[in-house]
């Protein structure tokens, strides 16, 4: 499928805040029946390829709560992920990666929630097959008290998680209550950015695989007689400065990859931008490219937050 940046917007408002068609036409400042049309395309074209529920779980059960990403190289990914699966409680998303040369940089990430963050990450490090590793903490939450759900919003929830993709005159059929009564109760239950005590997101599985004419992708870099720590803290203000100009942002917090080679990302539209962007780096004072990775499937797991919702 071929894409443009419109639709880029979407997936990533998407991939962000979840669905929910309240938030969308003012955050993309659409017609909303326009944002229907293109997602109705993306899905049916398979890089939307379904929509999953998932639970914001430091509100739901309170406490001290981590939110953190592990970047993994491993040549067997599925037996990785599915060992880390059954030791990781909360884990929300997994994405997949090319990494070209196949030994540099991770081919896929894992995005979890943890309230052990560093035993957590021992033992992904631990994990048999895994070759490159390097974890981050994304966010800290701390909620003093586990939400408290009326028998009503218990009810609507499980509905909810069943039907993601009902609107709310469905869901008012669904559990006999008012159209009004179930916008308002939604509202204060669905996680978004103006929402932070929202406890359930409607997160896509996206598949850029499909995209014919778009791709997101990581560079690892290093200059000449330089590490790549001196290269982020060496007249860090113009090289960061430039890189953005350019459509390039430092991710990260600037952490190196092995110890040696700065990582930015940058969306690529084609292969003359890809070309274009390679020659702006080489040429760019003394920068080399060690290799790159290639965003291909973001993953949602939700079977944890199915068993916390019907209990």
């Amino acid at each position: 499928m071929v894409i443009d940046k419109i639709d880029l917007a979407i997936i990533r408002h998407l991939e962000k805040t979840g669905l929910w068609f309240n938030t969308l036409p003012e955050q993309l400042k659409l017609p909303l029946d326009s944002i229907r049309a293109r997602i109705k395309k993306l899905e049916s074209e398979q890089v939307i390829l379904r929509y999953q529920p998932t639970i914001f779980i430091p509100p739901f059960l309170g406490g001290e709560w981590v939110w953190g990403c592990v970047l993994i190289n491993g040549d067997e990914r599925e037996k990785i992920i599915k060992t880390i699966c059954q030791k990781i409680p909360f884990i929300s998303e997994i994405w997949f990666c090319t990494n070209i040369p196949s030994n540099l940089g991770h081919n896929f990430s894992i995005i979890f929630y943890s309230k052990d963050f560093d035993s957590e990450v021992k033992f992904i490090k631990e994990t048999v097959g895994v070759s490159y590793f390097s974890a981050y903490r994304i966010a800290n939450y701390s909620y003093p008290l586990t939400r408290i759900f009326s028998s009503e919003e218990k009810q609507l929830l499980k509905i909810f998680w069943t039907n993601p993709l009902a609107d709310v005159e469905q869901i008012a059929e669904v559990c006999q209550k008012n159209p009004m009564w179930v916008k308002s109760k939604l509202e204060k239950l669905i996680w978004s950015p103006q929402n932070l005590d929202g406890v359930i997101i409607v997160l896509p599985e996206i598949d850029y695989k499909r995209i014919t004419n778009f791709a997101h992708c990581h560079f690892l870099l290093s200059a000449n007689q330089l590490s790549g720590q001196e290269l982020v803290s060496e007249d860090k203000s113009n090289l960061l400065k430039e890189l953005k100009t350019y459509g390039f942002d430092v991710i990260f917090d600037g952490r190196l990859v092995l110890n040696k080679y700065l990582q930015i990302e940058t969306d690529i539209w084609g292969f003359n931008d890809l070309i274009g962007k390679k020659i702006f780096l080489e040429n760019y004072q003394g920068l080399k490219i060690h290799g790159i990775i290639i965003a291909e499937e973001m993953r949602v797991v939700s079977d944890w937050g199915k068993k916390l919702i019907e209990n």
